[in-house]
């Protein structure tokens, strides 16, 4: 009944949403008021001609429209004549199918041919700020990771990186067994290549990791870009994220917020009931209420007055679910196409000649299945015999940190010497078919390192996948001398070592965390960032004003 309900849940959204597909076509015809500085004051649309460059990246079967609200409200706010505004188009659609390193490659090209326009206007580019939504997060990392290794980093000052709930550790769920196979592993196959990635079962080219963990991984170009960043931030939703759950956006091996009755929220001063407080989001309630007894007569009643809608939801569901397979089909078909076009074309013409195959966006049909799998309900890890809780019981944090030392599989890094790269190491400064080693991490000659062999998407076999069936049984980790949290009392999630890895890795870059907490909209993940000019999404006007005024360094 549980899973039926949740599924029927996210299909009645989609249906009752569908008529309003074509509104994110047209967004750029809307005047979309904002309140910085006033209500009711129409926000111009330019890009602005200063030195300080803001990239914004949509997320998947996403389009610019999207950020429309978030990019303006930015504009509106600073004097033009210091800042630019990049809204990236060539990842649109069903192009975000073709995976997270094919749309950084688009997303980077994007940001050069910017960067030339600026100087052939006369204005040279000195800083750069990079803003990513949901799976535009992880593209804005890589296509980061690749201006970096050309050099760009070198002239042109890192500012700000922001993302807006973002997979940061994969849309994986944390489950165990059956249910691990059953929503992870069939999950991961219906969108193409981005599909394998967030579910973290690919191997990107030669270093056997998914590529989140390589995304992750201190000796990459990738993580010593994103390092360089003078402020690096991130907002969560704590709950009705139905697309990117908290633990994964927050970069989290717990999630405080499943019952919000064991918390007292504590706000940011001045942006209260919305955006919680980085160095203690909340206190923890010693006795929470009791819930209020029903009778059975009532729930009998309840449940007896549900039978027809779950049957309805029930044929909408096999409807639902057929379409979404067949078109999943097509458009992996299409998406691999696209790659191998991409792929075929010569060094320097790769971006240029860029095809665009596909004609509509037709997401909320899609975003079902990934939705259908964050309804499930989070599993967590068992503690070990001989630990300080009795058998059976949930693992928190704090007592797997005391219990664990830290340790790391030789395994998981890169020790050869192709791939440790030093100081000297040459890395590429171009970048098409076969895009820089990922492990290089200095600039020299312009030259592109080919030394490692690069697989294509469509020759990754299926014994090459990350087994993902096995979750990790504790956190490898964990430091028991990191100051004490809040939510260290919580259970530890059911992650496996690669997302522990990712935590441990990225929370040493000094990214700043704010949990956000919508209150007025089901669809949390669009509220976020206004992503339509919803009067229930008005929760993410004070999100962005918070991002502009609090965060955002010009």
């Amino acid at each position: 009944m549980y899973h039926t309900t949740a599924w029927s849940r996210v299909l009645l959204s989609h249906a009752r949403n569908y008529c309003n597909l074509s509104l994110s076509a047209h967004l750029k015809h809307f005047h979309i008021k904002t309140t910085m500085p006033k209500d009711n004051e129409v926000i111009p649309r330019k890009r602005g001609k200063g030195d300080h460059l803001c990239v914004f990246v949509h997320g998947l079967w996403g389009n610019p429209g999207h950020l429309a609200y978030m990019s303006d409200a930015l504009q509106v706010t600073h004097d033009t004549s210091k800042l630019r505004i990049l809204v990236v188009k060539k990842t649109a659609g069903w192009h975000t199918y073709d995976g997270i390193d094919t749309c950084g490659e688009r997303v980077a090209w994007e940001i050069e041919n910017e960067i030339k326009e600026s100087e052939n206007e006369g204005v040279k580019i000195k800083k750069i700020s990079v803003v990513g939504y949901s799976l535009g997060g992880l593209i804005a990392r890589y296509s980061i990771g690749l201006l970096y290794s050309k050099g760009y980093f070198d002239e042109i000052e890192p500012m700000n990186f922001c993302t807006f709930a973002t997979p940061h550790l994969g849309v994986r769920t944390p489950l165990q067994g059956v249910h691990n196979h059953f929503w992870n592993v069939l999950g991961a196959r219906t969108i193409s290549v981005s599909g394998r990635q967030l579910f973290t079962i690919d191997s990107f080219r030669d270093t056997g990791r998914p590529l989140l963990a390589v995304l992750a991984d201190p000796s990459t170009i990738f993580y010593k870009g994103l390092s360089m960043f003078k402020n690096k931030t991130i907002y969560a939703n704590i709950i009705n994220d139905r697309s990117v759950p908290f633990y994964t956006s927050s970069i989290s091996s717990t999630n405080p917020y499943l019952d919000l009755t064991k918390i007292s929220a504590n706000y940011v001063p001045g942006y209260s009931p919305n955006i919680l407080d980085p160095d203690t989001p909340f206190s923890v309630i010693s006795e929470p209420p009791a819930p209020e007894e029903i009778a059975l007569k009532d729930r009998i009643l309840s449940t007896t007055a549900k039978v027809p809608k779950v049957i309805g939801f029930s044929l909408l569901i096999c409807i639902g679910t057929t379409i979404y397979l067949l078109n999943a089909g097509l458009q992996h078909v299409l998406s691999m196409r696209r790659i191998q076009m991409h792929c075929s074309e010569e060094q320097g013409r790769g971006y240029a000649a860029l095809p665009f195959l596909a004609s509509k966006i037709q997401d909320e049909v899609d975003q079902a299945v990934i939705e259908g799998n964050h309804a499930r309900k989070e599993e967590y890890l068992e503690e070990e015999s001989g630990s300080e809780l009795s058998d059976g019981a949930p693992a928190t944090r704090r007592q797997r940190s005391r219990s664990r030392s830290r340790s790391r599989s030789s395994s998981r890094s890169y020790s050869t010497s192709s791939s440790m790269a030093s100081d000297e190491t040459a890395v590429p400064s171009s970048y098409t078919t076969t895009p820089p080693n990922p492990v290089a991490s200095d600039k020299t000659n312009g030259k592109l390192d080919t030394s490692n062999g690069i697989k294509s998407h469509d020759n990754i076999d299926a014994d090459e996948e990350v087994d993902i069936s096995k979750p990790l049984l504790s956190n490898p980790n964990s430091n028991s001398n990191s100051p004490t949290n809040p939510d260290d009392e919580f259970p530890t999630l059911a992650l496996t070592e690669e997302q522990f890895g990712m935590i441990e890795n990225l929370d040493s870059l000094g990214i700043r965390k704010f949990h956000v907490w919508i209150h007025n909209a089901r669809h949390s993940h669009a509220a976020i960032i206004m992503r339509r000019p919803r009067k229930s999404f008005e929760e993410g006007k004070m999100v962005i004003s918070h991002w502009i005024t609090e965060r955002f360094e010009l």
